[in-house]
């Protein structure tokens, strides 16, 4: 039996600790997990897309073999991956402001939906596009914290109303909108149940 073992560099352990963390977080956002606070998370999200450059660093310290060379090839993947994504965020949390209200994804109704609610948001990218709308399922999960799905997007839409028809079904009627829409149009969205919902 071999006992030469080596043990875990402080850089090997790190890159271990970092790349599951990253996982893990990525894992829960995926299933709509985020912070009420928009500036929160705009900073939590800059934060979780600069961290495959850490991971990369990290996997350039690792002692020379197979892992260190798959662990820079994974890394370096992520750090290409990271870029767009990183450099959003980074702007949203520089240029957004200091106003209560993301102007950029304001909240334009609420209404209650069993033990959740539906928050209606309007979009707004600037001068080079249209508005648009995302009804978006809501439920507090903790303190901060809520969990969200959208259930439905349109572009372009500028106004609308959420009427709950049953359990599962909502109807949403879209404003009329500029040339794009001239007479206002109903949407059935059908809401799925899952463990979260």
């Amino acid at each position: 039996m071999n006992t030469d073992i080596r043990r875990l560099t402080f850089f090997e352990r790190a890159f271990i600790a970092i790349s599951t963390l990253w996982v893990v977080v990525f894992l829960v956002s995926y299933m709509g997990v985020e912070l009420k606070s928009w500036r929160a998370q705009n900073l939590a999200e800059f934060i979780f897309w600069l961290a495959p450059l850490v991971l990369f660093v990290m996997a350039s310290r690792i002692r020379p073999s197979n892992w260190r060379s798959v662990s820079m090839i994974a890394s370096g993947l992520l750090v290409a991956i990271s870029v767009m994504p990183a450099s959003c965020s980074g702007f949203d949390v520089l240029a957004l402001g200091d106003g209560p209200v993301d102007l950029s994804f304001e909240p334009i109704s609420r209404e209650a939906f069993g033990q959740t609610e539906l928050a209606l948001y309007r979009t707004n990218c600037g001068a080079i596009c249209s508005f648009g709308l995302v009804l978006i399922q809501e439920r507090n999960f903790a303190s901060g914290i809520r969990v969200a799905r959208v259930l439905g997007r349109w572009e372009p839409a500028n106004s609308a109303v959420v009427r709950v028809a049953s359990p599962e079904l909502i109807y949403v009627e879209l404003a009329p909108y500029g040339e794009s829409r001239i007479v206002t149009e109903v949407h059935n969205l059908k809401v799925s149940r899952s463990f979260l919902w």
